[in-house]
């Protein structure tokens, strides 16, 4: 029978999240437990072929009728994901590694100006009624700008006020929905060597193998 082992990583952009998504990708690899890599923001991005829209901030926030239909490009990409592998005939186990999910959905949900109290709390409700297993990885506003891929043409980039309120909503929402992540890592330097926090990320997923 195949089980499915999901994990979340949640943070913005420039936080050593990726990096540490595929150093725990390679150390699960390496046991012969089937491993996949998912970035829905980036796939949903891919698939609307809008060359100037960075990510899904950008989305989110300008068109009225694209908040709905970026909701529906993020959910199917993971169900598409997550009943893939459910569905498959593969007597083996695989685990699957979401870069940013539901909490980055929150919170670019909470900024957008086209949603009215109401709405919000249905879409909240839905976002949150099965959540994943979530590492999460806080960077402040000012290791973030000395990274060396960091840009000012993201909205919560664009000034030094912006990145605090989005630090601060980010840091609301870690605290509100603490029960449902696995491990905080604070990446407080510019340079940081990853495999500890790798290392004990490959050692928490393990646990579900013995």
């Amino acid at each position: 029978m195949t089980k499915i082992f999901s994990y979340v990583f949640e943070w913005h952009d420039w936080s050593a999240k990726t990096p540490v998504i595929k150093l725990v990708s390679e150390k699960i690899n390496n046991l012969w437990i089937n491993t996949i890599t998912c970035a829905p923001f980036s796939i949903a991005n891919e698939s609307l072929k809008i060359k100037w829209v960075s990510d899904i901030y950008n989305l989110w926030i300008d068109w009225e009728e694209s908040t709905t239909k970026a909701q529906e490009i993020i959910l199917n990409i993971i169900n598409q994901y997550l009943e893939t592998f459910q569905n498959n005939l593969w007597n083996n186990n695989w685990v699957i590694l979401f870069d940013r999910w539901w909490m980055t959905v929150l919170r670019w949900m909470q900024d957008c100006p086209f949603i009215d109290l109401k709405l919000k709390e249905t879409l909240f409700a839905k976002w949150t009624e099965n959540i994943l297993p979530t590492f999460f990885f806080e960077t402040k506003p000012e290791i973030t700008k000395q990274r060396s891929r960091f840009s000012r043409n993201v909205p919560w980039t664009k000034t030094d006020k912006l990145m605090r309120e989005d630090y601060d909503k980010r840091m609301e929402f870690y605290n509100l929905y603490k029960d449902n992540f696995l491990w905080y890592y604070e990446i407080n330097k510019v340079r940081v060597d990853l495999n500890p926090i790798a290392n004990d990320i490959f050692s928490k997923i393990l646990k579900n193998f013995n």
